[in-house]
């Protein structure tokens, strides 16, 4: 359990970093399902969300508590199936994520 914890904290800290860089624009394919190229920060986070999720199912974890890696492969899922507008706007999306988050942490 601890080291779901441990994961789960360091992949935060990687999405809020990730998040401010396409938050300023600097980052548009943040959110693409289709990004894999393996040096890019989609890819990456992809992988670690998907793993951690694969790890919650298979300990007994607090399931109330909705994880960083859920709420960002929801906003890839939401930004690919998305509006043209929505596709268009990483920008958007990762201020909303980065708020998302904020408000859990408080």
């Amino acid at each position: 359990m601890k080291d779901i914890d441990t994961l789960e904290a360091q992949f935060k800290a990687e999405l809020i970093s990730a998040l401010r860089r396409a938050a300023n624009g600097r980052s548009p394919t943040l959110f693409s399902l289709e990004e894999n190229r393996p040096r890019s920060s989609a890819h990456k986070l992809r992988a670690k969300a998907e793993r951690i999720m694969e790890l919650r199912q298979s300990y007994s974890v607090d399931r109330s508590a909705q994880s960083p890696a859920a709420s960002y492969l929801t906003a890839c899922l939401r930004w690919r199936h998305g509006s043209a507008a929505e596709r268009g706007s990483a920008r958007k999306v990762a201020q909303s994520l980065l708020r998302e988050l904020s408000d859990h942490a408080t």
